[in-house]
Formats: structure tokens, C-alpha cells, sequence
């Protein structure tokens, strides 16, 4: 018969094992950047570093975001069963309706090549939930933006083992009216999806958010690579009609 004493040692050093990874894999990729500084890299190409919107030649603004977790050290590598409303980064919220089981959040060094520094990764067991969330924060996308017609893009990737059924949508608030536009996400490659506003007045949003809900399996690992949000408005005269979001609730 086995000591549990020993077991949990040894669950413990393969704990610490995989943090030290983690660990490692990012002192690597702190080097990386430190170099390609020293050597003349731009640098936005290694850091996140706010952007104000860009103008196109037809006169169009255009403004994008990438969530924190997915570009800065958390600072907790490891989160085992965290609460429903933890802060994951800068922006996004997690949410669950879980009341038995373990959910383990891991931030983990992305692959080579990755648009991406790193990526979440869900674990769970023995699990209740009928929903695990991410809630993205995504309003600084409209600041320094004009009223006019506006278009909002984003690209995800994401895979679940064992499938699990994903479902995402914009939520939007003005005044005490919340409106929803749903997207469809399928498969597991990058995807991109998009939709259009006839007219907004950015000034008068309050609240622009991005959800991810999975529907989870009892056990299983549900890994987020990539998110990135793009706006880009169409100025128009003074005296047009800002009528928000008209037509999406």
C-alpha cells in the first residue's frame, strides 16, 4: 500500500518541476528580448506598448488590442481552483459556476512562431460547471476613436480535449441598455470573424466586452493561444445622427 505522504512529495516535485520550466522558458524569452533590443529591434516587436489609432490613406482610424495575459508574466504561473471573478491579466475575468472538482489555471510559454509571448491553459477534473468563461475588457479599444461607422474584428484560437462547445459574443452597454452581437466560432484553427455598426458615438459606450464561454466535459484541458481584438471607424460629418450600436441588441 502506497504512503500518501509520498505521493503528495512526489506530486509536489512535478509541481515545482513544471514551474521551473515555465520558469526557464521565460527567463529565455527575457534574454531574447534584451538582445534584440541591444541589437536595434523595434520596439514593439518585443513588448507590448499602447498604440494610438492609426490613420488609413482613406481617411479610416483603426485601433487594435491583445490581452496582457497573453503578452506579460502573470503573477502566479500556477492558480489552482481559482474563484469565479478572478483577474486574469489586465482585462480579461474568469468566470465558472463550479462547486466540485479542481480547475487549474497555467500560464505557459508559447510555441515558436506564435503571434503570442504565452498562452492560458485550463485544466480541470472531476468537474460540475455547466460553464467556464473568459470575460475580455475590451472598451480601451473606442478611446481617442470620432463618431462614424465602425467595424470590430477579432481573432482567436483555442483547442479543448476532449471538444468542448465554444460560443462567443460582444456585449455592449449604453446608458442601461446592454446589446449583444453573437459570433460562431468553429474548429480549432485561427479564426477570424467580424461585424459592422452603421454609426457610434464611442464617447456614449460605457461597457464593450468579449466572451468566450466553454461548455466543459467532466476532465479535460482547454488551451487559449490566441486573441486579438481590431477596431476601425469611418469618421463622418458633425451633424450626423450617432445613433449607437443601432440595430445589434
Amino acid at each position: 500500500m502506497s504512503n500518501p505522504s509520498e505521493a503528495q512529495r512526489i506530486a509536489a516535485v512535478r509541481k515545482l518541476t513544471s514551474e521551473l520550466y515555465v520558469l526557464q522558458d521565460r527567463m529565455n524569452q527575457t534574454i531574447d528580448q534584451i538582445t534584440g533590443l541591444l541589437h536595434g529591434a523595434e520596439l514593439s516587436s518585443l513588448l507590448p506598448v499602447p498604440q494610438l489609432p492609426g490613420r488609413t490613406p482613406d481617411g479610416t482610424l483603426e485601433h487594435s488590442m491583445s490581452p496582457t495575459a497573453l503578452a506579460l508574466p502573470l503573477p502566479q504561473v500556477y492558480v489552482n481552483n481559482p474563484p469565479s471573478g478572478m483577474l486574469v491579466g489586465l482585462e480579461a475575468k474568469l468566470f465558472s459556476d463550479y462547486k466540485n472538482g479542481q480547475l487549474q489555471l497555467v500560464q505557459v510559454p508559447a510555441s515558436r512562431g506564435s503571434d503570442s509571448r504565452f498562452g492560458i491553459v485550463l485544466n480541470y477534473a472531476n468537474f460540475d460547471a455547466t460553464f467556464l468563461s473568459l470575460v475580455f475588457d475590451a472598451r480601451k479599444l473606442l478611446q481617442d476613436l470620432p463618431s462614424g461607422k465602425l467595424r470590430i474584428s477579432m481573432a482567436l484560437e483555442t483547442r479543448t480535449d476532449p471538444p468542448a462547445k465554444l460560443h462567443a459574443k460582444f456585449a455592449f452597454k449604453v446608458g442601461e441598455h446592454w446589446g449583444e452581437h453573437q459570433l460562431a466560432p468553429k474548429g480549432t484553427r485561427v479564426q477570424v470573424d467580424s461585424f459592422e455598426v452603421p454609426m457610434i458615438d464611442p464617447t456614449i459606450v460605457e461597457a464593450l466586452d468579449f466572451h468566450l464561454i466553454f461548455t466543459p466535459a467532466t476532465r479535460g484541458c482547454i488551451e487559449l493561444h490566441r486573441v486579438s481584438f481590431s477596431v476601425s471607424v469611418s469618421p463622418v460629418a458633425e451633424n450626423a445622427n450617432a445613433n449607437v450600436f443601432e440595430g445589434e441588441a
